[in-house]
């Protein structure tokens, strides 16, 4: 089984991107906006079907994904190209920006809602040798779009120290971000912070 339902792909993703929360079924259940039975019925499932892992502290079970389970990962990694598939038209605007960079993740209040955000904060994990042209690729689209782009510059050590230390800001590009290119490191960067916690 793979994430099908709503249910199933609003859980997993719950999961994934909110990685430094503990969920059991009543704590999920509030976050996706559905009854206890509900979620608990799907994480059972999802843990069936090794997506994600439940451990027992106490008389409640909390969940977290299955970061040891390849086909885990391959599920979180379709529904994050999913969940960016209304973002088409920054993808396209992007696209020489991703020459440079590993990952691009569009978060704040453009992911929310773009028709009445006033820019657009960006998560850029590039190599610093590459910085002066990102600089340049900014600083042409902030030229020519009318919301202006706000870029967080990190390499990968910088993401991944910055998850360790739970970072206000890259805690919530991850939470609220919309991954628009290099799925499969970001996803390698999250599982490496994740697995250990």
């Amino acid at each position: 089984m793979t994430a099908t339902t709503t249910l199933e792909k609003e859980i997993v993703l719950r999961l994934f991107k909110d990685f430094t929360a503990d969920y059991n079924p009543s704590t999920i259940s509030k976050e996706v906006q559905r009854t206890r039975v509900g979620a608990f019925k799907v994480l059972k499932a999802l843990e069936a079907d090794t997506i994600v892992k439940g451990k027992n502290f106490g008389k409640a079970r909390f969940y977290s994904i299955d970061y040891n389970n390849q086909y885990a990962l391959k599920n979180v990694e379709t529904l994050l190209m999913e969940e960016a598939k209304p973002f088409q038209r920054w993808k396209d605007e992007f696209k020489e920006l991703f020459k440079y960079v590993y990952v691009v993740v569009m978060f704040g209040s453009f992911a929310r809602n773009p028709k009445v955000a006033n820019d657009m904060d960006l998560l850029l994990v590039f190599d610093k040798k590459n910085s002066n042209k990102i600089s340049e690729i900014i600083k042409e689209k902030n030229q020519m779009l009318i919301k202006k782009i706000h870029p967080v510059n990190q390499t990968t050590g910088d993401f991944k120290d910055n998850l360790k230390k739970k970072d206000k800001v890259i805690i919530n590009a991850v939470k609220e971000g919309i991954v628009l290119h290099g799925y499969e490191l970001y996803l390698e960067m999250v599982k490496d912070v994740a697995s250990r916690k």
